[in-house]
């Protein structure tokens, strides 16, 4: 739809100086009255497309709180926005549909340098790529691999369509030389970021990626000690009051991201069980087990430790803690999707 709405509008030039329809060479841009017909049709066109483009964004912006107020008439209207996309990317049906306009409208502006059309629209699918390898939004694994896959061949396309182009001259030239500079410009600012990053670690000294480096080194703050110790009290206490088929349907609920997550947590807590069971717990979980035997011979001497301090030693029975309902609170506010 955004090609042919767009189709007016990308006119190349002739020698003579006049300019035509790319798709309709007959059709000259700006003097016939089919042209004039054309445009109008495109106008209206394009101007649907941004309101309805305009309508998802707010759907999208209203959605977390509409879906957390259980609004079944909205959660129905908006499902093709929302279904194919995780929980927590259900932005990205949004950023993912201005993809196709992005890639028509270079053809649009820059109808006489394809060389231009070719950047421009490597641009916009290196972005997109870059996102969507980010976040992988898809529902399914295979779904995001495929596209990622589908977006470095489609550059790598681009890429090869460059040498079958004509070399720029004149002001085309002098225009790709100025965007090659200040690309090459940002390539140089991201490599300085690089190394204030690196001097600040050796100035202070912390372990890379703990919770202790800067805020703008781990892209955001992470949740705090007491917060997370505080949630790990909840938990225990959602575990001993909520019925075991209530944590069963919860864990049934969560996507393959999610069970994954989970289950790289119980790894992670895995050690501080302090039974058997924690090996066991990360075998069947089939996550790596690399650092829990240092840990787990620490976490024996301090059980040791305390037993040989305590006067009266008590036998705690261990049992295998699962996950409590409330992990993925969100997945039960957003279970339409």
């Amino acid at each position: 739809m955004s090609k042919t709405a767009l189709m007016p509008f990308m006119c190349y030039r002739h020698p003579n100086g006049r300019a035509s329809v790319l798709r309709f060479s007959d059709v000259l841009c700006w003097e016939s009255s089919d042209h004039t017909l054309m445009v109008v049709f495109g106008i209206f066109m394009t101007a649907s497309m941004a309101l309805y483009w305009s309508i998802l964004v707010c759907c999208t912006l209203l959605a977390p709180r509409l879906s957390s107020q259980g609004n079944v008439f909205f959660l129905t209207a908006t499902r093709f926005l929302f279904f194919r996309f995780r929980t927590d990317c259900w932005w990205y049906g949004t950023w993912f549909i201005m993809r196709g306009p992005l890639l028509s409208l270079p053809v649009a502006i820059f109808t006489d340098l394809p060389q231009v059309q070719l950047f421009c629209m490597t641009a916009v699918i290196e972005t997109y790529m870059v996102i969507q390898l980010v976040v992988w939004p898809w529902k399914t694994p295979l779904i995001n691999l495929a596209d990622g896959s589908m977006n470095m061949m489609m550059i790598l396309l681009l890429s090869l369509g460059t040498t079958f182009l004509d070399a720029l001259e004149g002001d085309a030239r002098m225009t790709y030389s100025r965007i090659a500079v200040g690309i090459l410009g940002v390539l140089y600012f991201v490599a300085f970021l690089l190394l204030c990053a690196a001097l600040y670690a050796l100035c202070h000294k912390v372990s890379m990626g703990s919770s202790e480096e800067h805020w703008v080194l781990t892209l955001g703050r992470p949740p705090s000690t007491t917060q997370l110790c505080e949630a790990f009290e909840a938990l225990q206490i959602a575990y001993q009051t909520v019925d075991s088929a209530v944590i069963e349907k919860a864990i049934d609920d969560l996507s393959v991201y999610d069970r994954r997550m989970l289950a790289a947590v119980l790894t992670t807590v895995a050690p501080m069980l302090g039974n058997d069971r924690r090996m066991k717990l990360a075998r069947r979980l089939s996550v790596t087990t690399t650092s829990l035997a240092s840990m787990s011979v620490r976490s024996q001497g301090a059980a040791e430790a305390e037993r040989a301090s305590s006067p009266q030693p008590q036998k705690v029975e261990s049992t295998e803690v699962p996950p409590s309902a409330h992990i993925r609170r969100e997945v039960a506010q957003s279970a339409y999707i």
